[in-house]
């Protein structure tokens, strides 16, 4: 795997690398395939489209925006759910959203992207060693990787579950 490659893997994106304007649908879109496309695949596979973010809105997923404008917050909640759709169902990231929603004040939020960002950081880290030595992955390699990713979904899944059982009255 080159450089390139690895770098599109392991891409993230910083709080401040998010204008601090509000943003109108079409200039969200671009700059959410400007800061992740690569990790997309491209122009096959977009990040998030038009369609997508306002399924998320109306689903509650993703707050409203305000006079058709998305704040750096939205756009936030946008790139954690990009994050989180590859590994939980729909109703899964809905939940996880309610959760942090209830746990911090919408001015919060800056701080839980910031820990989702360094969590994203550090696995990157330590995963960048293994997939520079792995020019060719074996088979025993890409079964590990698959399977450390099911039990991992589970363990959030789980861990979903039992944190809304805590908070259900």
């Amino acid at each position: 795997m080159d450089n390139m490659e690895q770098k599109a893997l392991m891409k993230s994106v910083g709080k401040n690398e998010l204008p601090d304007i509000d943003l109108y649908m079409d200039q969200v879109t671009g700059l959410l395939r400007d800061k992740l496309g690569d990790m997309a695949g491209g122009e096959k596979n977009p990040v998030l489209t038009k369609t997508m973010i306002n399924n998320y809105v109306k689903s509650g997923v993703v707050d409203k925006p305000l006079k058709k404008r998305y704040s750096k917050n939205q756009m936030m909640q946008m790139i954690l759910i990009y994050s989180l759709k590859s590994v939980l169902p729909l109703q899964q990231i809905k939940e996880f959203m309610t959760l942090l929603r209830d746990e911090c004040e919408p001015e919060d939020f800056e701080k839980v992207y910031e820990l989702f960002f360094q969590v994203q950081q550090q696995v990157s880290d330590e995963r960048r060693v293994e997939l520079m030595e792995s020019t060719e992955p074996s088979l025993e390699e890409i079964l590990g990787w698959a399977v450390r990713a099911d039990l991992y979904k589970r363990m959030t899944l789980y861990a979903l579950e039992e944190r809304q059982k805590k908070i259900a009255p």
